[in-house]
């Protein structure tokens, strides 16, 4: 012991980068020890004591002994939490190089210590060398060091995303490892393709490396790709440069919130959307490929064969091809003509349709370089609205959206937008105001100014329309143009010739949609507060498309307005409801006549963007639960480990059932969304997540906004088997929270977007049962039906026999009219297997209801105006429930009858 006293004061006096080489590693360990404390005591990157340092390290990390090579790595740790990124660039490679040699292979403190100095190096923007490290790593001929290469990788893009990890560098390397003879290098590689998948998209995954995959390895990564989570990833450590950019937009935020607060409605109308992280596009992370030279002979062949067949298998070629997200720019002018020429003379809507998914991939591929076939395109497509086949128009839709999203602007098509409100198919009107209204959203305000001349008026003027959904597209519209404008003073020029009513219904539609995306809103509506008057609907391609007022077809969800004053609770106990053939009281009729225009609660606005204004965004649900719960349950909510994260859960689902709940449950509801998060990878820690919004839901502070975000958390895990279950039990607890014709809603609307064709099917599996538990009263039965006849226009097998016998279960209730309500929209086969269904479902009577909602339809809370004052209106609607011709939806015939 006194040798080696004498021999570290003696070594003491040396230089550091001598005791550093030291023979003895009690020498070297003790001046990685000083270092260390030298670094800590460090403030600014620019101190001279640093660069003593830097030289030191590249060796270090190759230290032969194992307690020294603890002490290097800890030394190094401190030293890039003081160091400059010159300094950090100088010795990233070698440093890293030695690292990945001597610590991914180590025992598990060594190694763990190891990787996070390579999180140290990427946080000061070297990821390019650090990744050049770990690929070497992937060829290391000591297994160890390849599993410990891979598990770093994983964790670094995990930390970090694919935006600061070179995602195509390493996707390109990973197809040898599926070949390794170590199953958990192969399982570890198949984390990290999920991992990019979630960063990259799925199509980058598919296009640079299943051409290295045998057909099983395929299969097994696509099942990964299909069970993985839906949802923005979000990195979970930022490097110094954007820490540093996010602590100087913070105090800026801060500042812009309280300006907001003594300002008018249009400083308030700040999108709350603003607050969510940006969506990640594969665009970014994709290399340019040119496609133009695959289109062999065959394909032009395809396109001019007489076979509707042979013409949609090439126009597929095309598609599947066009689907890359990057296209490289090219000679697309014999493509846009011959698709041109298919979208406005083929007869078959089949190849028309797949046209146009053809240019709305093209479109999404090239963006700005696809400007000008864009432009050509707008004014057909906007032309196809009018087609009564949903395929098309839906397609349509989406094409336009992807257009409008990267290639043109709205100005850039203003003339064919207004003539297309101006045309004289009401479908075409109708369908063009609310698209109009979504790509409004995204547009900047000097190019919502541009479309005063022309756009503007063409929209003021459907706002006279006989058909109250053109009328609602094109207020849609106006309030969305308004808002980005900055006030409605703004578009006067444009709104010369509206009148003084119809201007006041505009004034309070854009108050009501500015309050609703006001900070605190949702706190608001928490309160009991009822909405007045929808926000205009999200701007999406993913949405449901509905058939509307005006007749056929429709590839947009048209915005309602809410009907009534604010809801009353419902009585809880079971309604009856007679069938057609058997009929009400006298007077009984004309008080429940509204319910087939506005089921399913007394404020019916059902918009997505209006209801997440306001909803709390990750830090401030940290803060909410950490006030409720203390910090170390925060943190254990977001711990890596999902043991710890369903301990923690326990305890949360232990205080969501507790009889005071009422007074948090709308909070709590909305920070499940967050932490643990939706997209929490354990099946458990997700099914008590939504026993906690199940509990929650039994609260009357339990409302729209709440019932949005169970649907947000439940649709993606429709699919999964073991979360269906508890998804199914969330949404009917929020049905009888905030109503079933608004999670209905909701939830098919997203669904009818998602990419997993399950989602769908089991949506309307749901919404089958929905009707059984709660009854039709409870819903808009036109709605139900035409999600019926959209659904059943879907390619996918299972949705269309799930829409087969959602219809047969609606016969039950509604009988023999409803074969007539749907026939001329379906093709007679699918009409034969409908009918099929009607005859083992026949009419029905004597129906109970086995659930209640607490929040009163609007009609019959209207019915039950004129009841005795001791009875509540939902008590009496209970009483007497309407007729199923009162259910049945109404079309206006006086406009066909001419003298």
């Amino acid at each position: 012991m006194a040798e080696d006293a004498q021999l570290l004061a003696d070594a003491a006096k040396l230089p550091i980068d001598e005791r550093c080489a030291h023979a003895n590693w009690k020498v070297r360990s003790a001046a990685y020890e000083q270092i260390k404390a030298s670094c800590n005591s460090v403030f600014d990157p620019s101190d001279p004591v640093l660069n003593d340092y830097v030289g030191v390290f590249p060796k270090a990390c190759a230290d032969g002994n194992a307690a020294a090579l603890d002490k290097a790595l800890e030394a190094l740790q401190a030293f890039l939490e003081k160091a400059s990124e010159a300094m950090a660039g100088r010795i990233a490679g070698s440093a890293s190089s030695n690292i990945v040699a001597k610590t991914l292979g180590a025992r598990p403190s060594t190694m763990a210590k190891g990787i996070d100095c390579m999180m140290g190096f990427v946080a000061l923007e070297q990821a390019e060398k650090v990744t050049g490290a770990l690929l070497e790593g992937y060829k290391h001929k000591v297994p160890k060091v390849v599993l410990g290469s891979l598990e770093a990788t994983l964790q670094l893009v995990r930390a970090f995303g694919a935006r600061v990890m070179p995602a195509q560098q390493i996707l390109k390397s990973l197809g040898p490892i599926f070949e390794s003879k170590d199953a958990k290098a192969r399982e570890i590689t198949k984390n990290i393709v999920v991992e990019l998948a979630r960063w990259m998209g799925s199509e980058l995954i598919r296009a640079n490396l299943y051409d290295k995959l045998r057909d099983a390895q395929k299969d097994e990564v696509e099942k990964l790709l299909q069970e993985s989570p839906a949802g923005r990833p979000k990195p979970e450590r930022l490097t110094r440069k954007e820490a540093e950019k996010a602590a100087t937009a913070a105090p800026a935020a801060a500042d812009g919130a309280s300006s907001v607060a003594g300002c008018g409605a249009a400083a308030a109308a700040a999108p709350a959307a603003a607050e969510e992280p940006e969506q990640i596009d594969s665009y970014e992370f994709a290399e340019p490929k040119d496609i133009i030279p695959e289109l062999k002979k065959d394909f032009w062949d395809g396109l001019a064969a007489a076979k509707w067949s042979e013409r949609k298998a090439a126009l597929t070629t095309l598609k599947e091809l066009a689907a890359y997200p990057r296209l490289a720019n090219g000679d697309y002018a014999d493509v846009n003509r011959e698709l041109k020429k298919i979208i406005t003379k083929d007869s078959n809507i089949n190849v028309v349709a797949e046209a146009i998914n053809c240019t709305a991939n093209i479109a999404k591929g090239l963006r700005k370089d696809y400007k000008g076939p864009a432009m050509s395109l707008c004014s057909v497509l906007l032309e196809k609205f009018k087609d009564k086949a949903a395929v098309v128009t839906r397609a349509a839709a989406e094409a336009l959206d992807m257009m409008s999203l990267y290639s043109f602007t709205l100005p850039d098509v203003a003339d064919d937008i207004a003539a297309a409100l101006a045309h004289q198919n009401p479908k075409v009107k109708e369908s063009t105001g609310t698209w109009l209204a979504n790509c409004t959203k995204r547009e900047t305000k000097a190019n919502v100014l541009k479309l005063l001349p022309g756009v503007i008026p063409a929209a003021v003027k459907c706002t006279d329309e006989g058909a109250p959904a053109i009328r609602d597209a094109a207020f849609s519209f106006l309030v969305q143009a308004a808002l980005k404008a900055g006030s409605l003073g703004a578009l006067d020029k444009g709104l010369a010739k509206m009148d003084d009513s119809k201007r006041k219904k505009l004034e309070e539609m854009v108050q009501e949609a500015a309050k609703a995306r006001r900070p605190g809103a949702a706190a608001a509506a928490a309160g009991g507060a009822p909405a007045a008057a929808p926000a205009p609907v999200r701007a999406s391609s993913n949405r449901s498309l509905r058939t509307p007022a005006s007749g056929g077809p429709s590839p947009v969800t048209s915005p309602r307005q809410s009907s009534s004053g604010p809801a009353r609770p419902a009585v809880g106990r079971s309604t009856s409801v007679r069938s057609s053939g058997s009929r009400p009281p006298a007077g009984a009729k004309s008080k429940a006549a509204p319910a087939a225009g506005s089921a399913g609660g007394a404020d019916d606005t059902t918009d997505e963007a209006s209801l997440s204004g306001g909803l709390l965004n990750a830090v401030e649900a940290k803060i909410k639960l950490a006030e409720m719960f203390g910090e170390d349950l925060v943190a254990a909510l977001g711990d890596p480990q999902w043991k710890t994260r369903l301990e923690a859960m326990d305890t949360v689902v232990a205080k969501a059932q507790e009889a005071d709940a009422a007074e948090y449950g709308a909070v709590l509801t909305q920070c499940m969304a967050h932490l643990p998060g939706f997209d929490d990878k354990n099946f458990q820690v997700m099914s008590k997540e939504f026993e906690v919004v199940w509990c929650c839901a039994a609260h009357s502070t339990f409302g729209k906004r709440e019932a949005l975000v169970a649907v947000m958390g439940a649709t993606d895990k429709l699919a999964d088997l073991k979360l269906k279950e508890p998804a199914f039990q969330m949404l009917m607890a929020a049905s009888e929270a905030a109503g079933p014709q608004l999670v209905a809603s909701l939830l098919h609307k997203r669904a009818a977007g998602h990419k997993n064709p399950k989602v769908l099917t089991e949506t309307i599996n749901w919404i089958n049962l929905a009707v059984q538990e709660f009854l039709l009263p409870a819903f808009n039965v036109k709605t139900l039906i035409d999600w019926s006849k959209e659904d059943l226009g879907s390619a996918n097998a299972a949705t269309r026999t799930a829409a087969t016998q959602f219809l047969g279960s609606l016969h039950a209730f509604v009988g023999p009219q409803l074969a007539e309500m749907v026939r001329a929209d379906l093709k007679p086969a699918t009409m034969a297997t409908v009918e099929a269904e009607f005859a083992k479902n026949p009419q029905q009577s004597g129906w109970q209801a086995k659930r209640v909602c607490r929040v009163a339809p609007a009609a019959k809370a209207a019915a039950g105006a004129s009841k005795p004052k001791g009875k509540g209106a939902a008590a009496a609607a209970a009483e007497e429930p309407p007729s199923m011709d009162d259910l049945l939806p109404r079309t206006d015939i006086s406009g066909q009858i001419t003298g």
